[in-house]
């Protein structure tokens, strides 16, 4: 790997142009870039962490017993919870 890879600033440049404007093919070049190389991966993540629309893509980091993913017509799914969180 050449050496101007591994200067974080570069490489935030180079992601954010691929990520700018947001957008699902972005989202996906930036996840197998997150997973291709150990030094892109922390820049690659910040990025796609950075704006997220919906709640979603942070509950589905939870345990995947304490929610549930239903799908509804076309595209747009729910997800609700299994069990209270509450006790």
């Amino acid at each position: 790997m050449h050496r101007c890879l591994t200067i974080q600033e570069i490489l935030h440049m180079i992601f954010h142009s691929i990520y700018n404007p947001p957008s699902r093919e972005g989202n996906h070049t930036l996840i197998a870039l997150a997973v291709t190389c150990q030094s892109f991966q922390e820049v690659a993540l910040d990025i796609i962490w950075h704006t997220q629309v919906t709640l979603v893509p942070l509950i589905k980091c939870m345990p995947p017993d304490l929610w549930q993913e239903i799908p509804k017509t076309g595209f747009e799914r729910t997800l609700v919870s299994k069990r209270s969180v509450l006790r």
